[in-house]
Formats: structure tokens, sequence, C-alpha cells
């Protein structure tokens, strides 16, 4: 007995680092992305296109960093840095946020992978009928709080 049960821990922790390790990967992916590319916008036949264009120096962290500075401070405060760290920290964090932002639905997708055994089909329709709306709605209120309040 003792040894069955431990077999069935030991299945479940290998697919859970399994599912962990998909997750991490998908995470890094994204931000090695955001870390060396920027977006950059090009007219093409009279039409804005954002294409990735490789810039580590003004990458697309320290554009979303410019981005929420402009739209979430006031006029008049001005971000100032103490330490010569502060900047390239203050990029890395914004990296990390674009990356773990862009990585969720992966994540979730794993989640929701490793947890579907033990659930039954009635909360697995349950879980996938409130999913969509409620991701949605998140969505929605965020950017709505980033852009209005």
């Amino acid at each position: 007995m003792p040894s069955e049960l431990l077999d069935i821990i030991q299945k479940n922790i290998d697919e859970l680092r399994v599912r962990a390790v998909r997750a991490l990967i998908a995470f890094f992916v994204f931000f090695l992305i955001f870390f060396t590319f920027k977006v950059e916008y090009y007219r093409i036949l009279g039409m804005r296109i954002p294409l990735l264009y490789p810039d580590p120096y003004d990458n697309a962290g320290a554009q979303f960093l410019k981005l929420s500075e402009y739209h979430v401070l006031p006029k008049n405060v001005e971000l100032i840095a103490l330490k010569p760290t502060d900047a390239m920290v203050a990029d890395i964090y914004s990296v990390m946020f674009l990356a773990l932002l862009f990585s969720m639905p992966f994540i979730v997708i794993e989640i929701g992978k490793f947890v579907a055994p033990g659930l039954k089909r009635r909360e697995l329709q349950a879980i996938r009928s409130l999913g969509i709306p409620a991701a949605i709605l998140f969505a929605i209120g965020s950017l709505f709080g980033f852009w209005y309040v």
C-alpha cells in the first residue's frame, strides 16, 4: 500500500514538474523577445503596421515604462534614478511584467491540464463556461483602469 501511494505521488510530482517547466519556457521566451526587441511602426501600403526591431537599449520594456509614465503619472511628476542600477532594474521589471502578461494563457492552460484529471465533467464545463468571459472582463477592466483612471 505505501509503495503504491508513493508511486502515485511521484507521478503527480513528475507531471507537475513537466507542466511548470513548460510554463517557465513560455515565460522566458516572451522575456527574451521583450528584452531584445522593440516595437517599431512601419508604413506598408499606406497602413501603419507594428513590427519587432532588435534594439536591446530601447526595448519593449522601456517602451512600456515610457507609456505607463505618460499615462499614469501626473504631468508635473518626473521619474528619477537614485542609483546607477535603478533604470536597468525598472526595465527588467517591466519586461518581466510584459512576459508574465503574455505568457499567462500558456500558464493557465498548463495549470488546467494538471488539474483537469481530478475534476468532474460538470466542474470542467462550469470552469470552461466561466473562464473566457471572466478573462475578457478582467482585460477590459484592466485597460479601463490603465487608460481612464
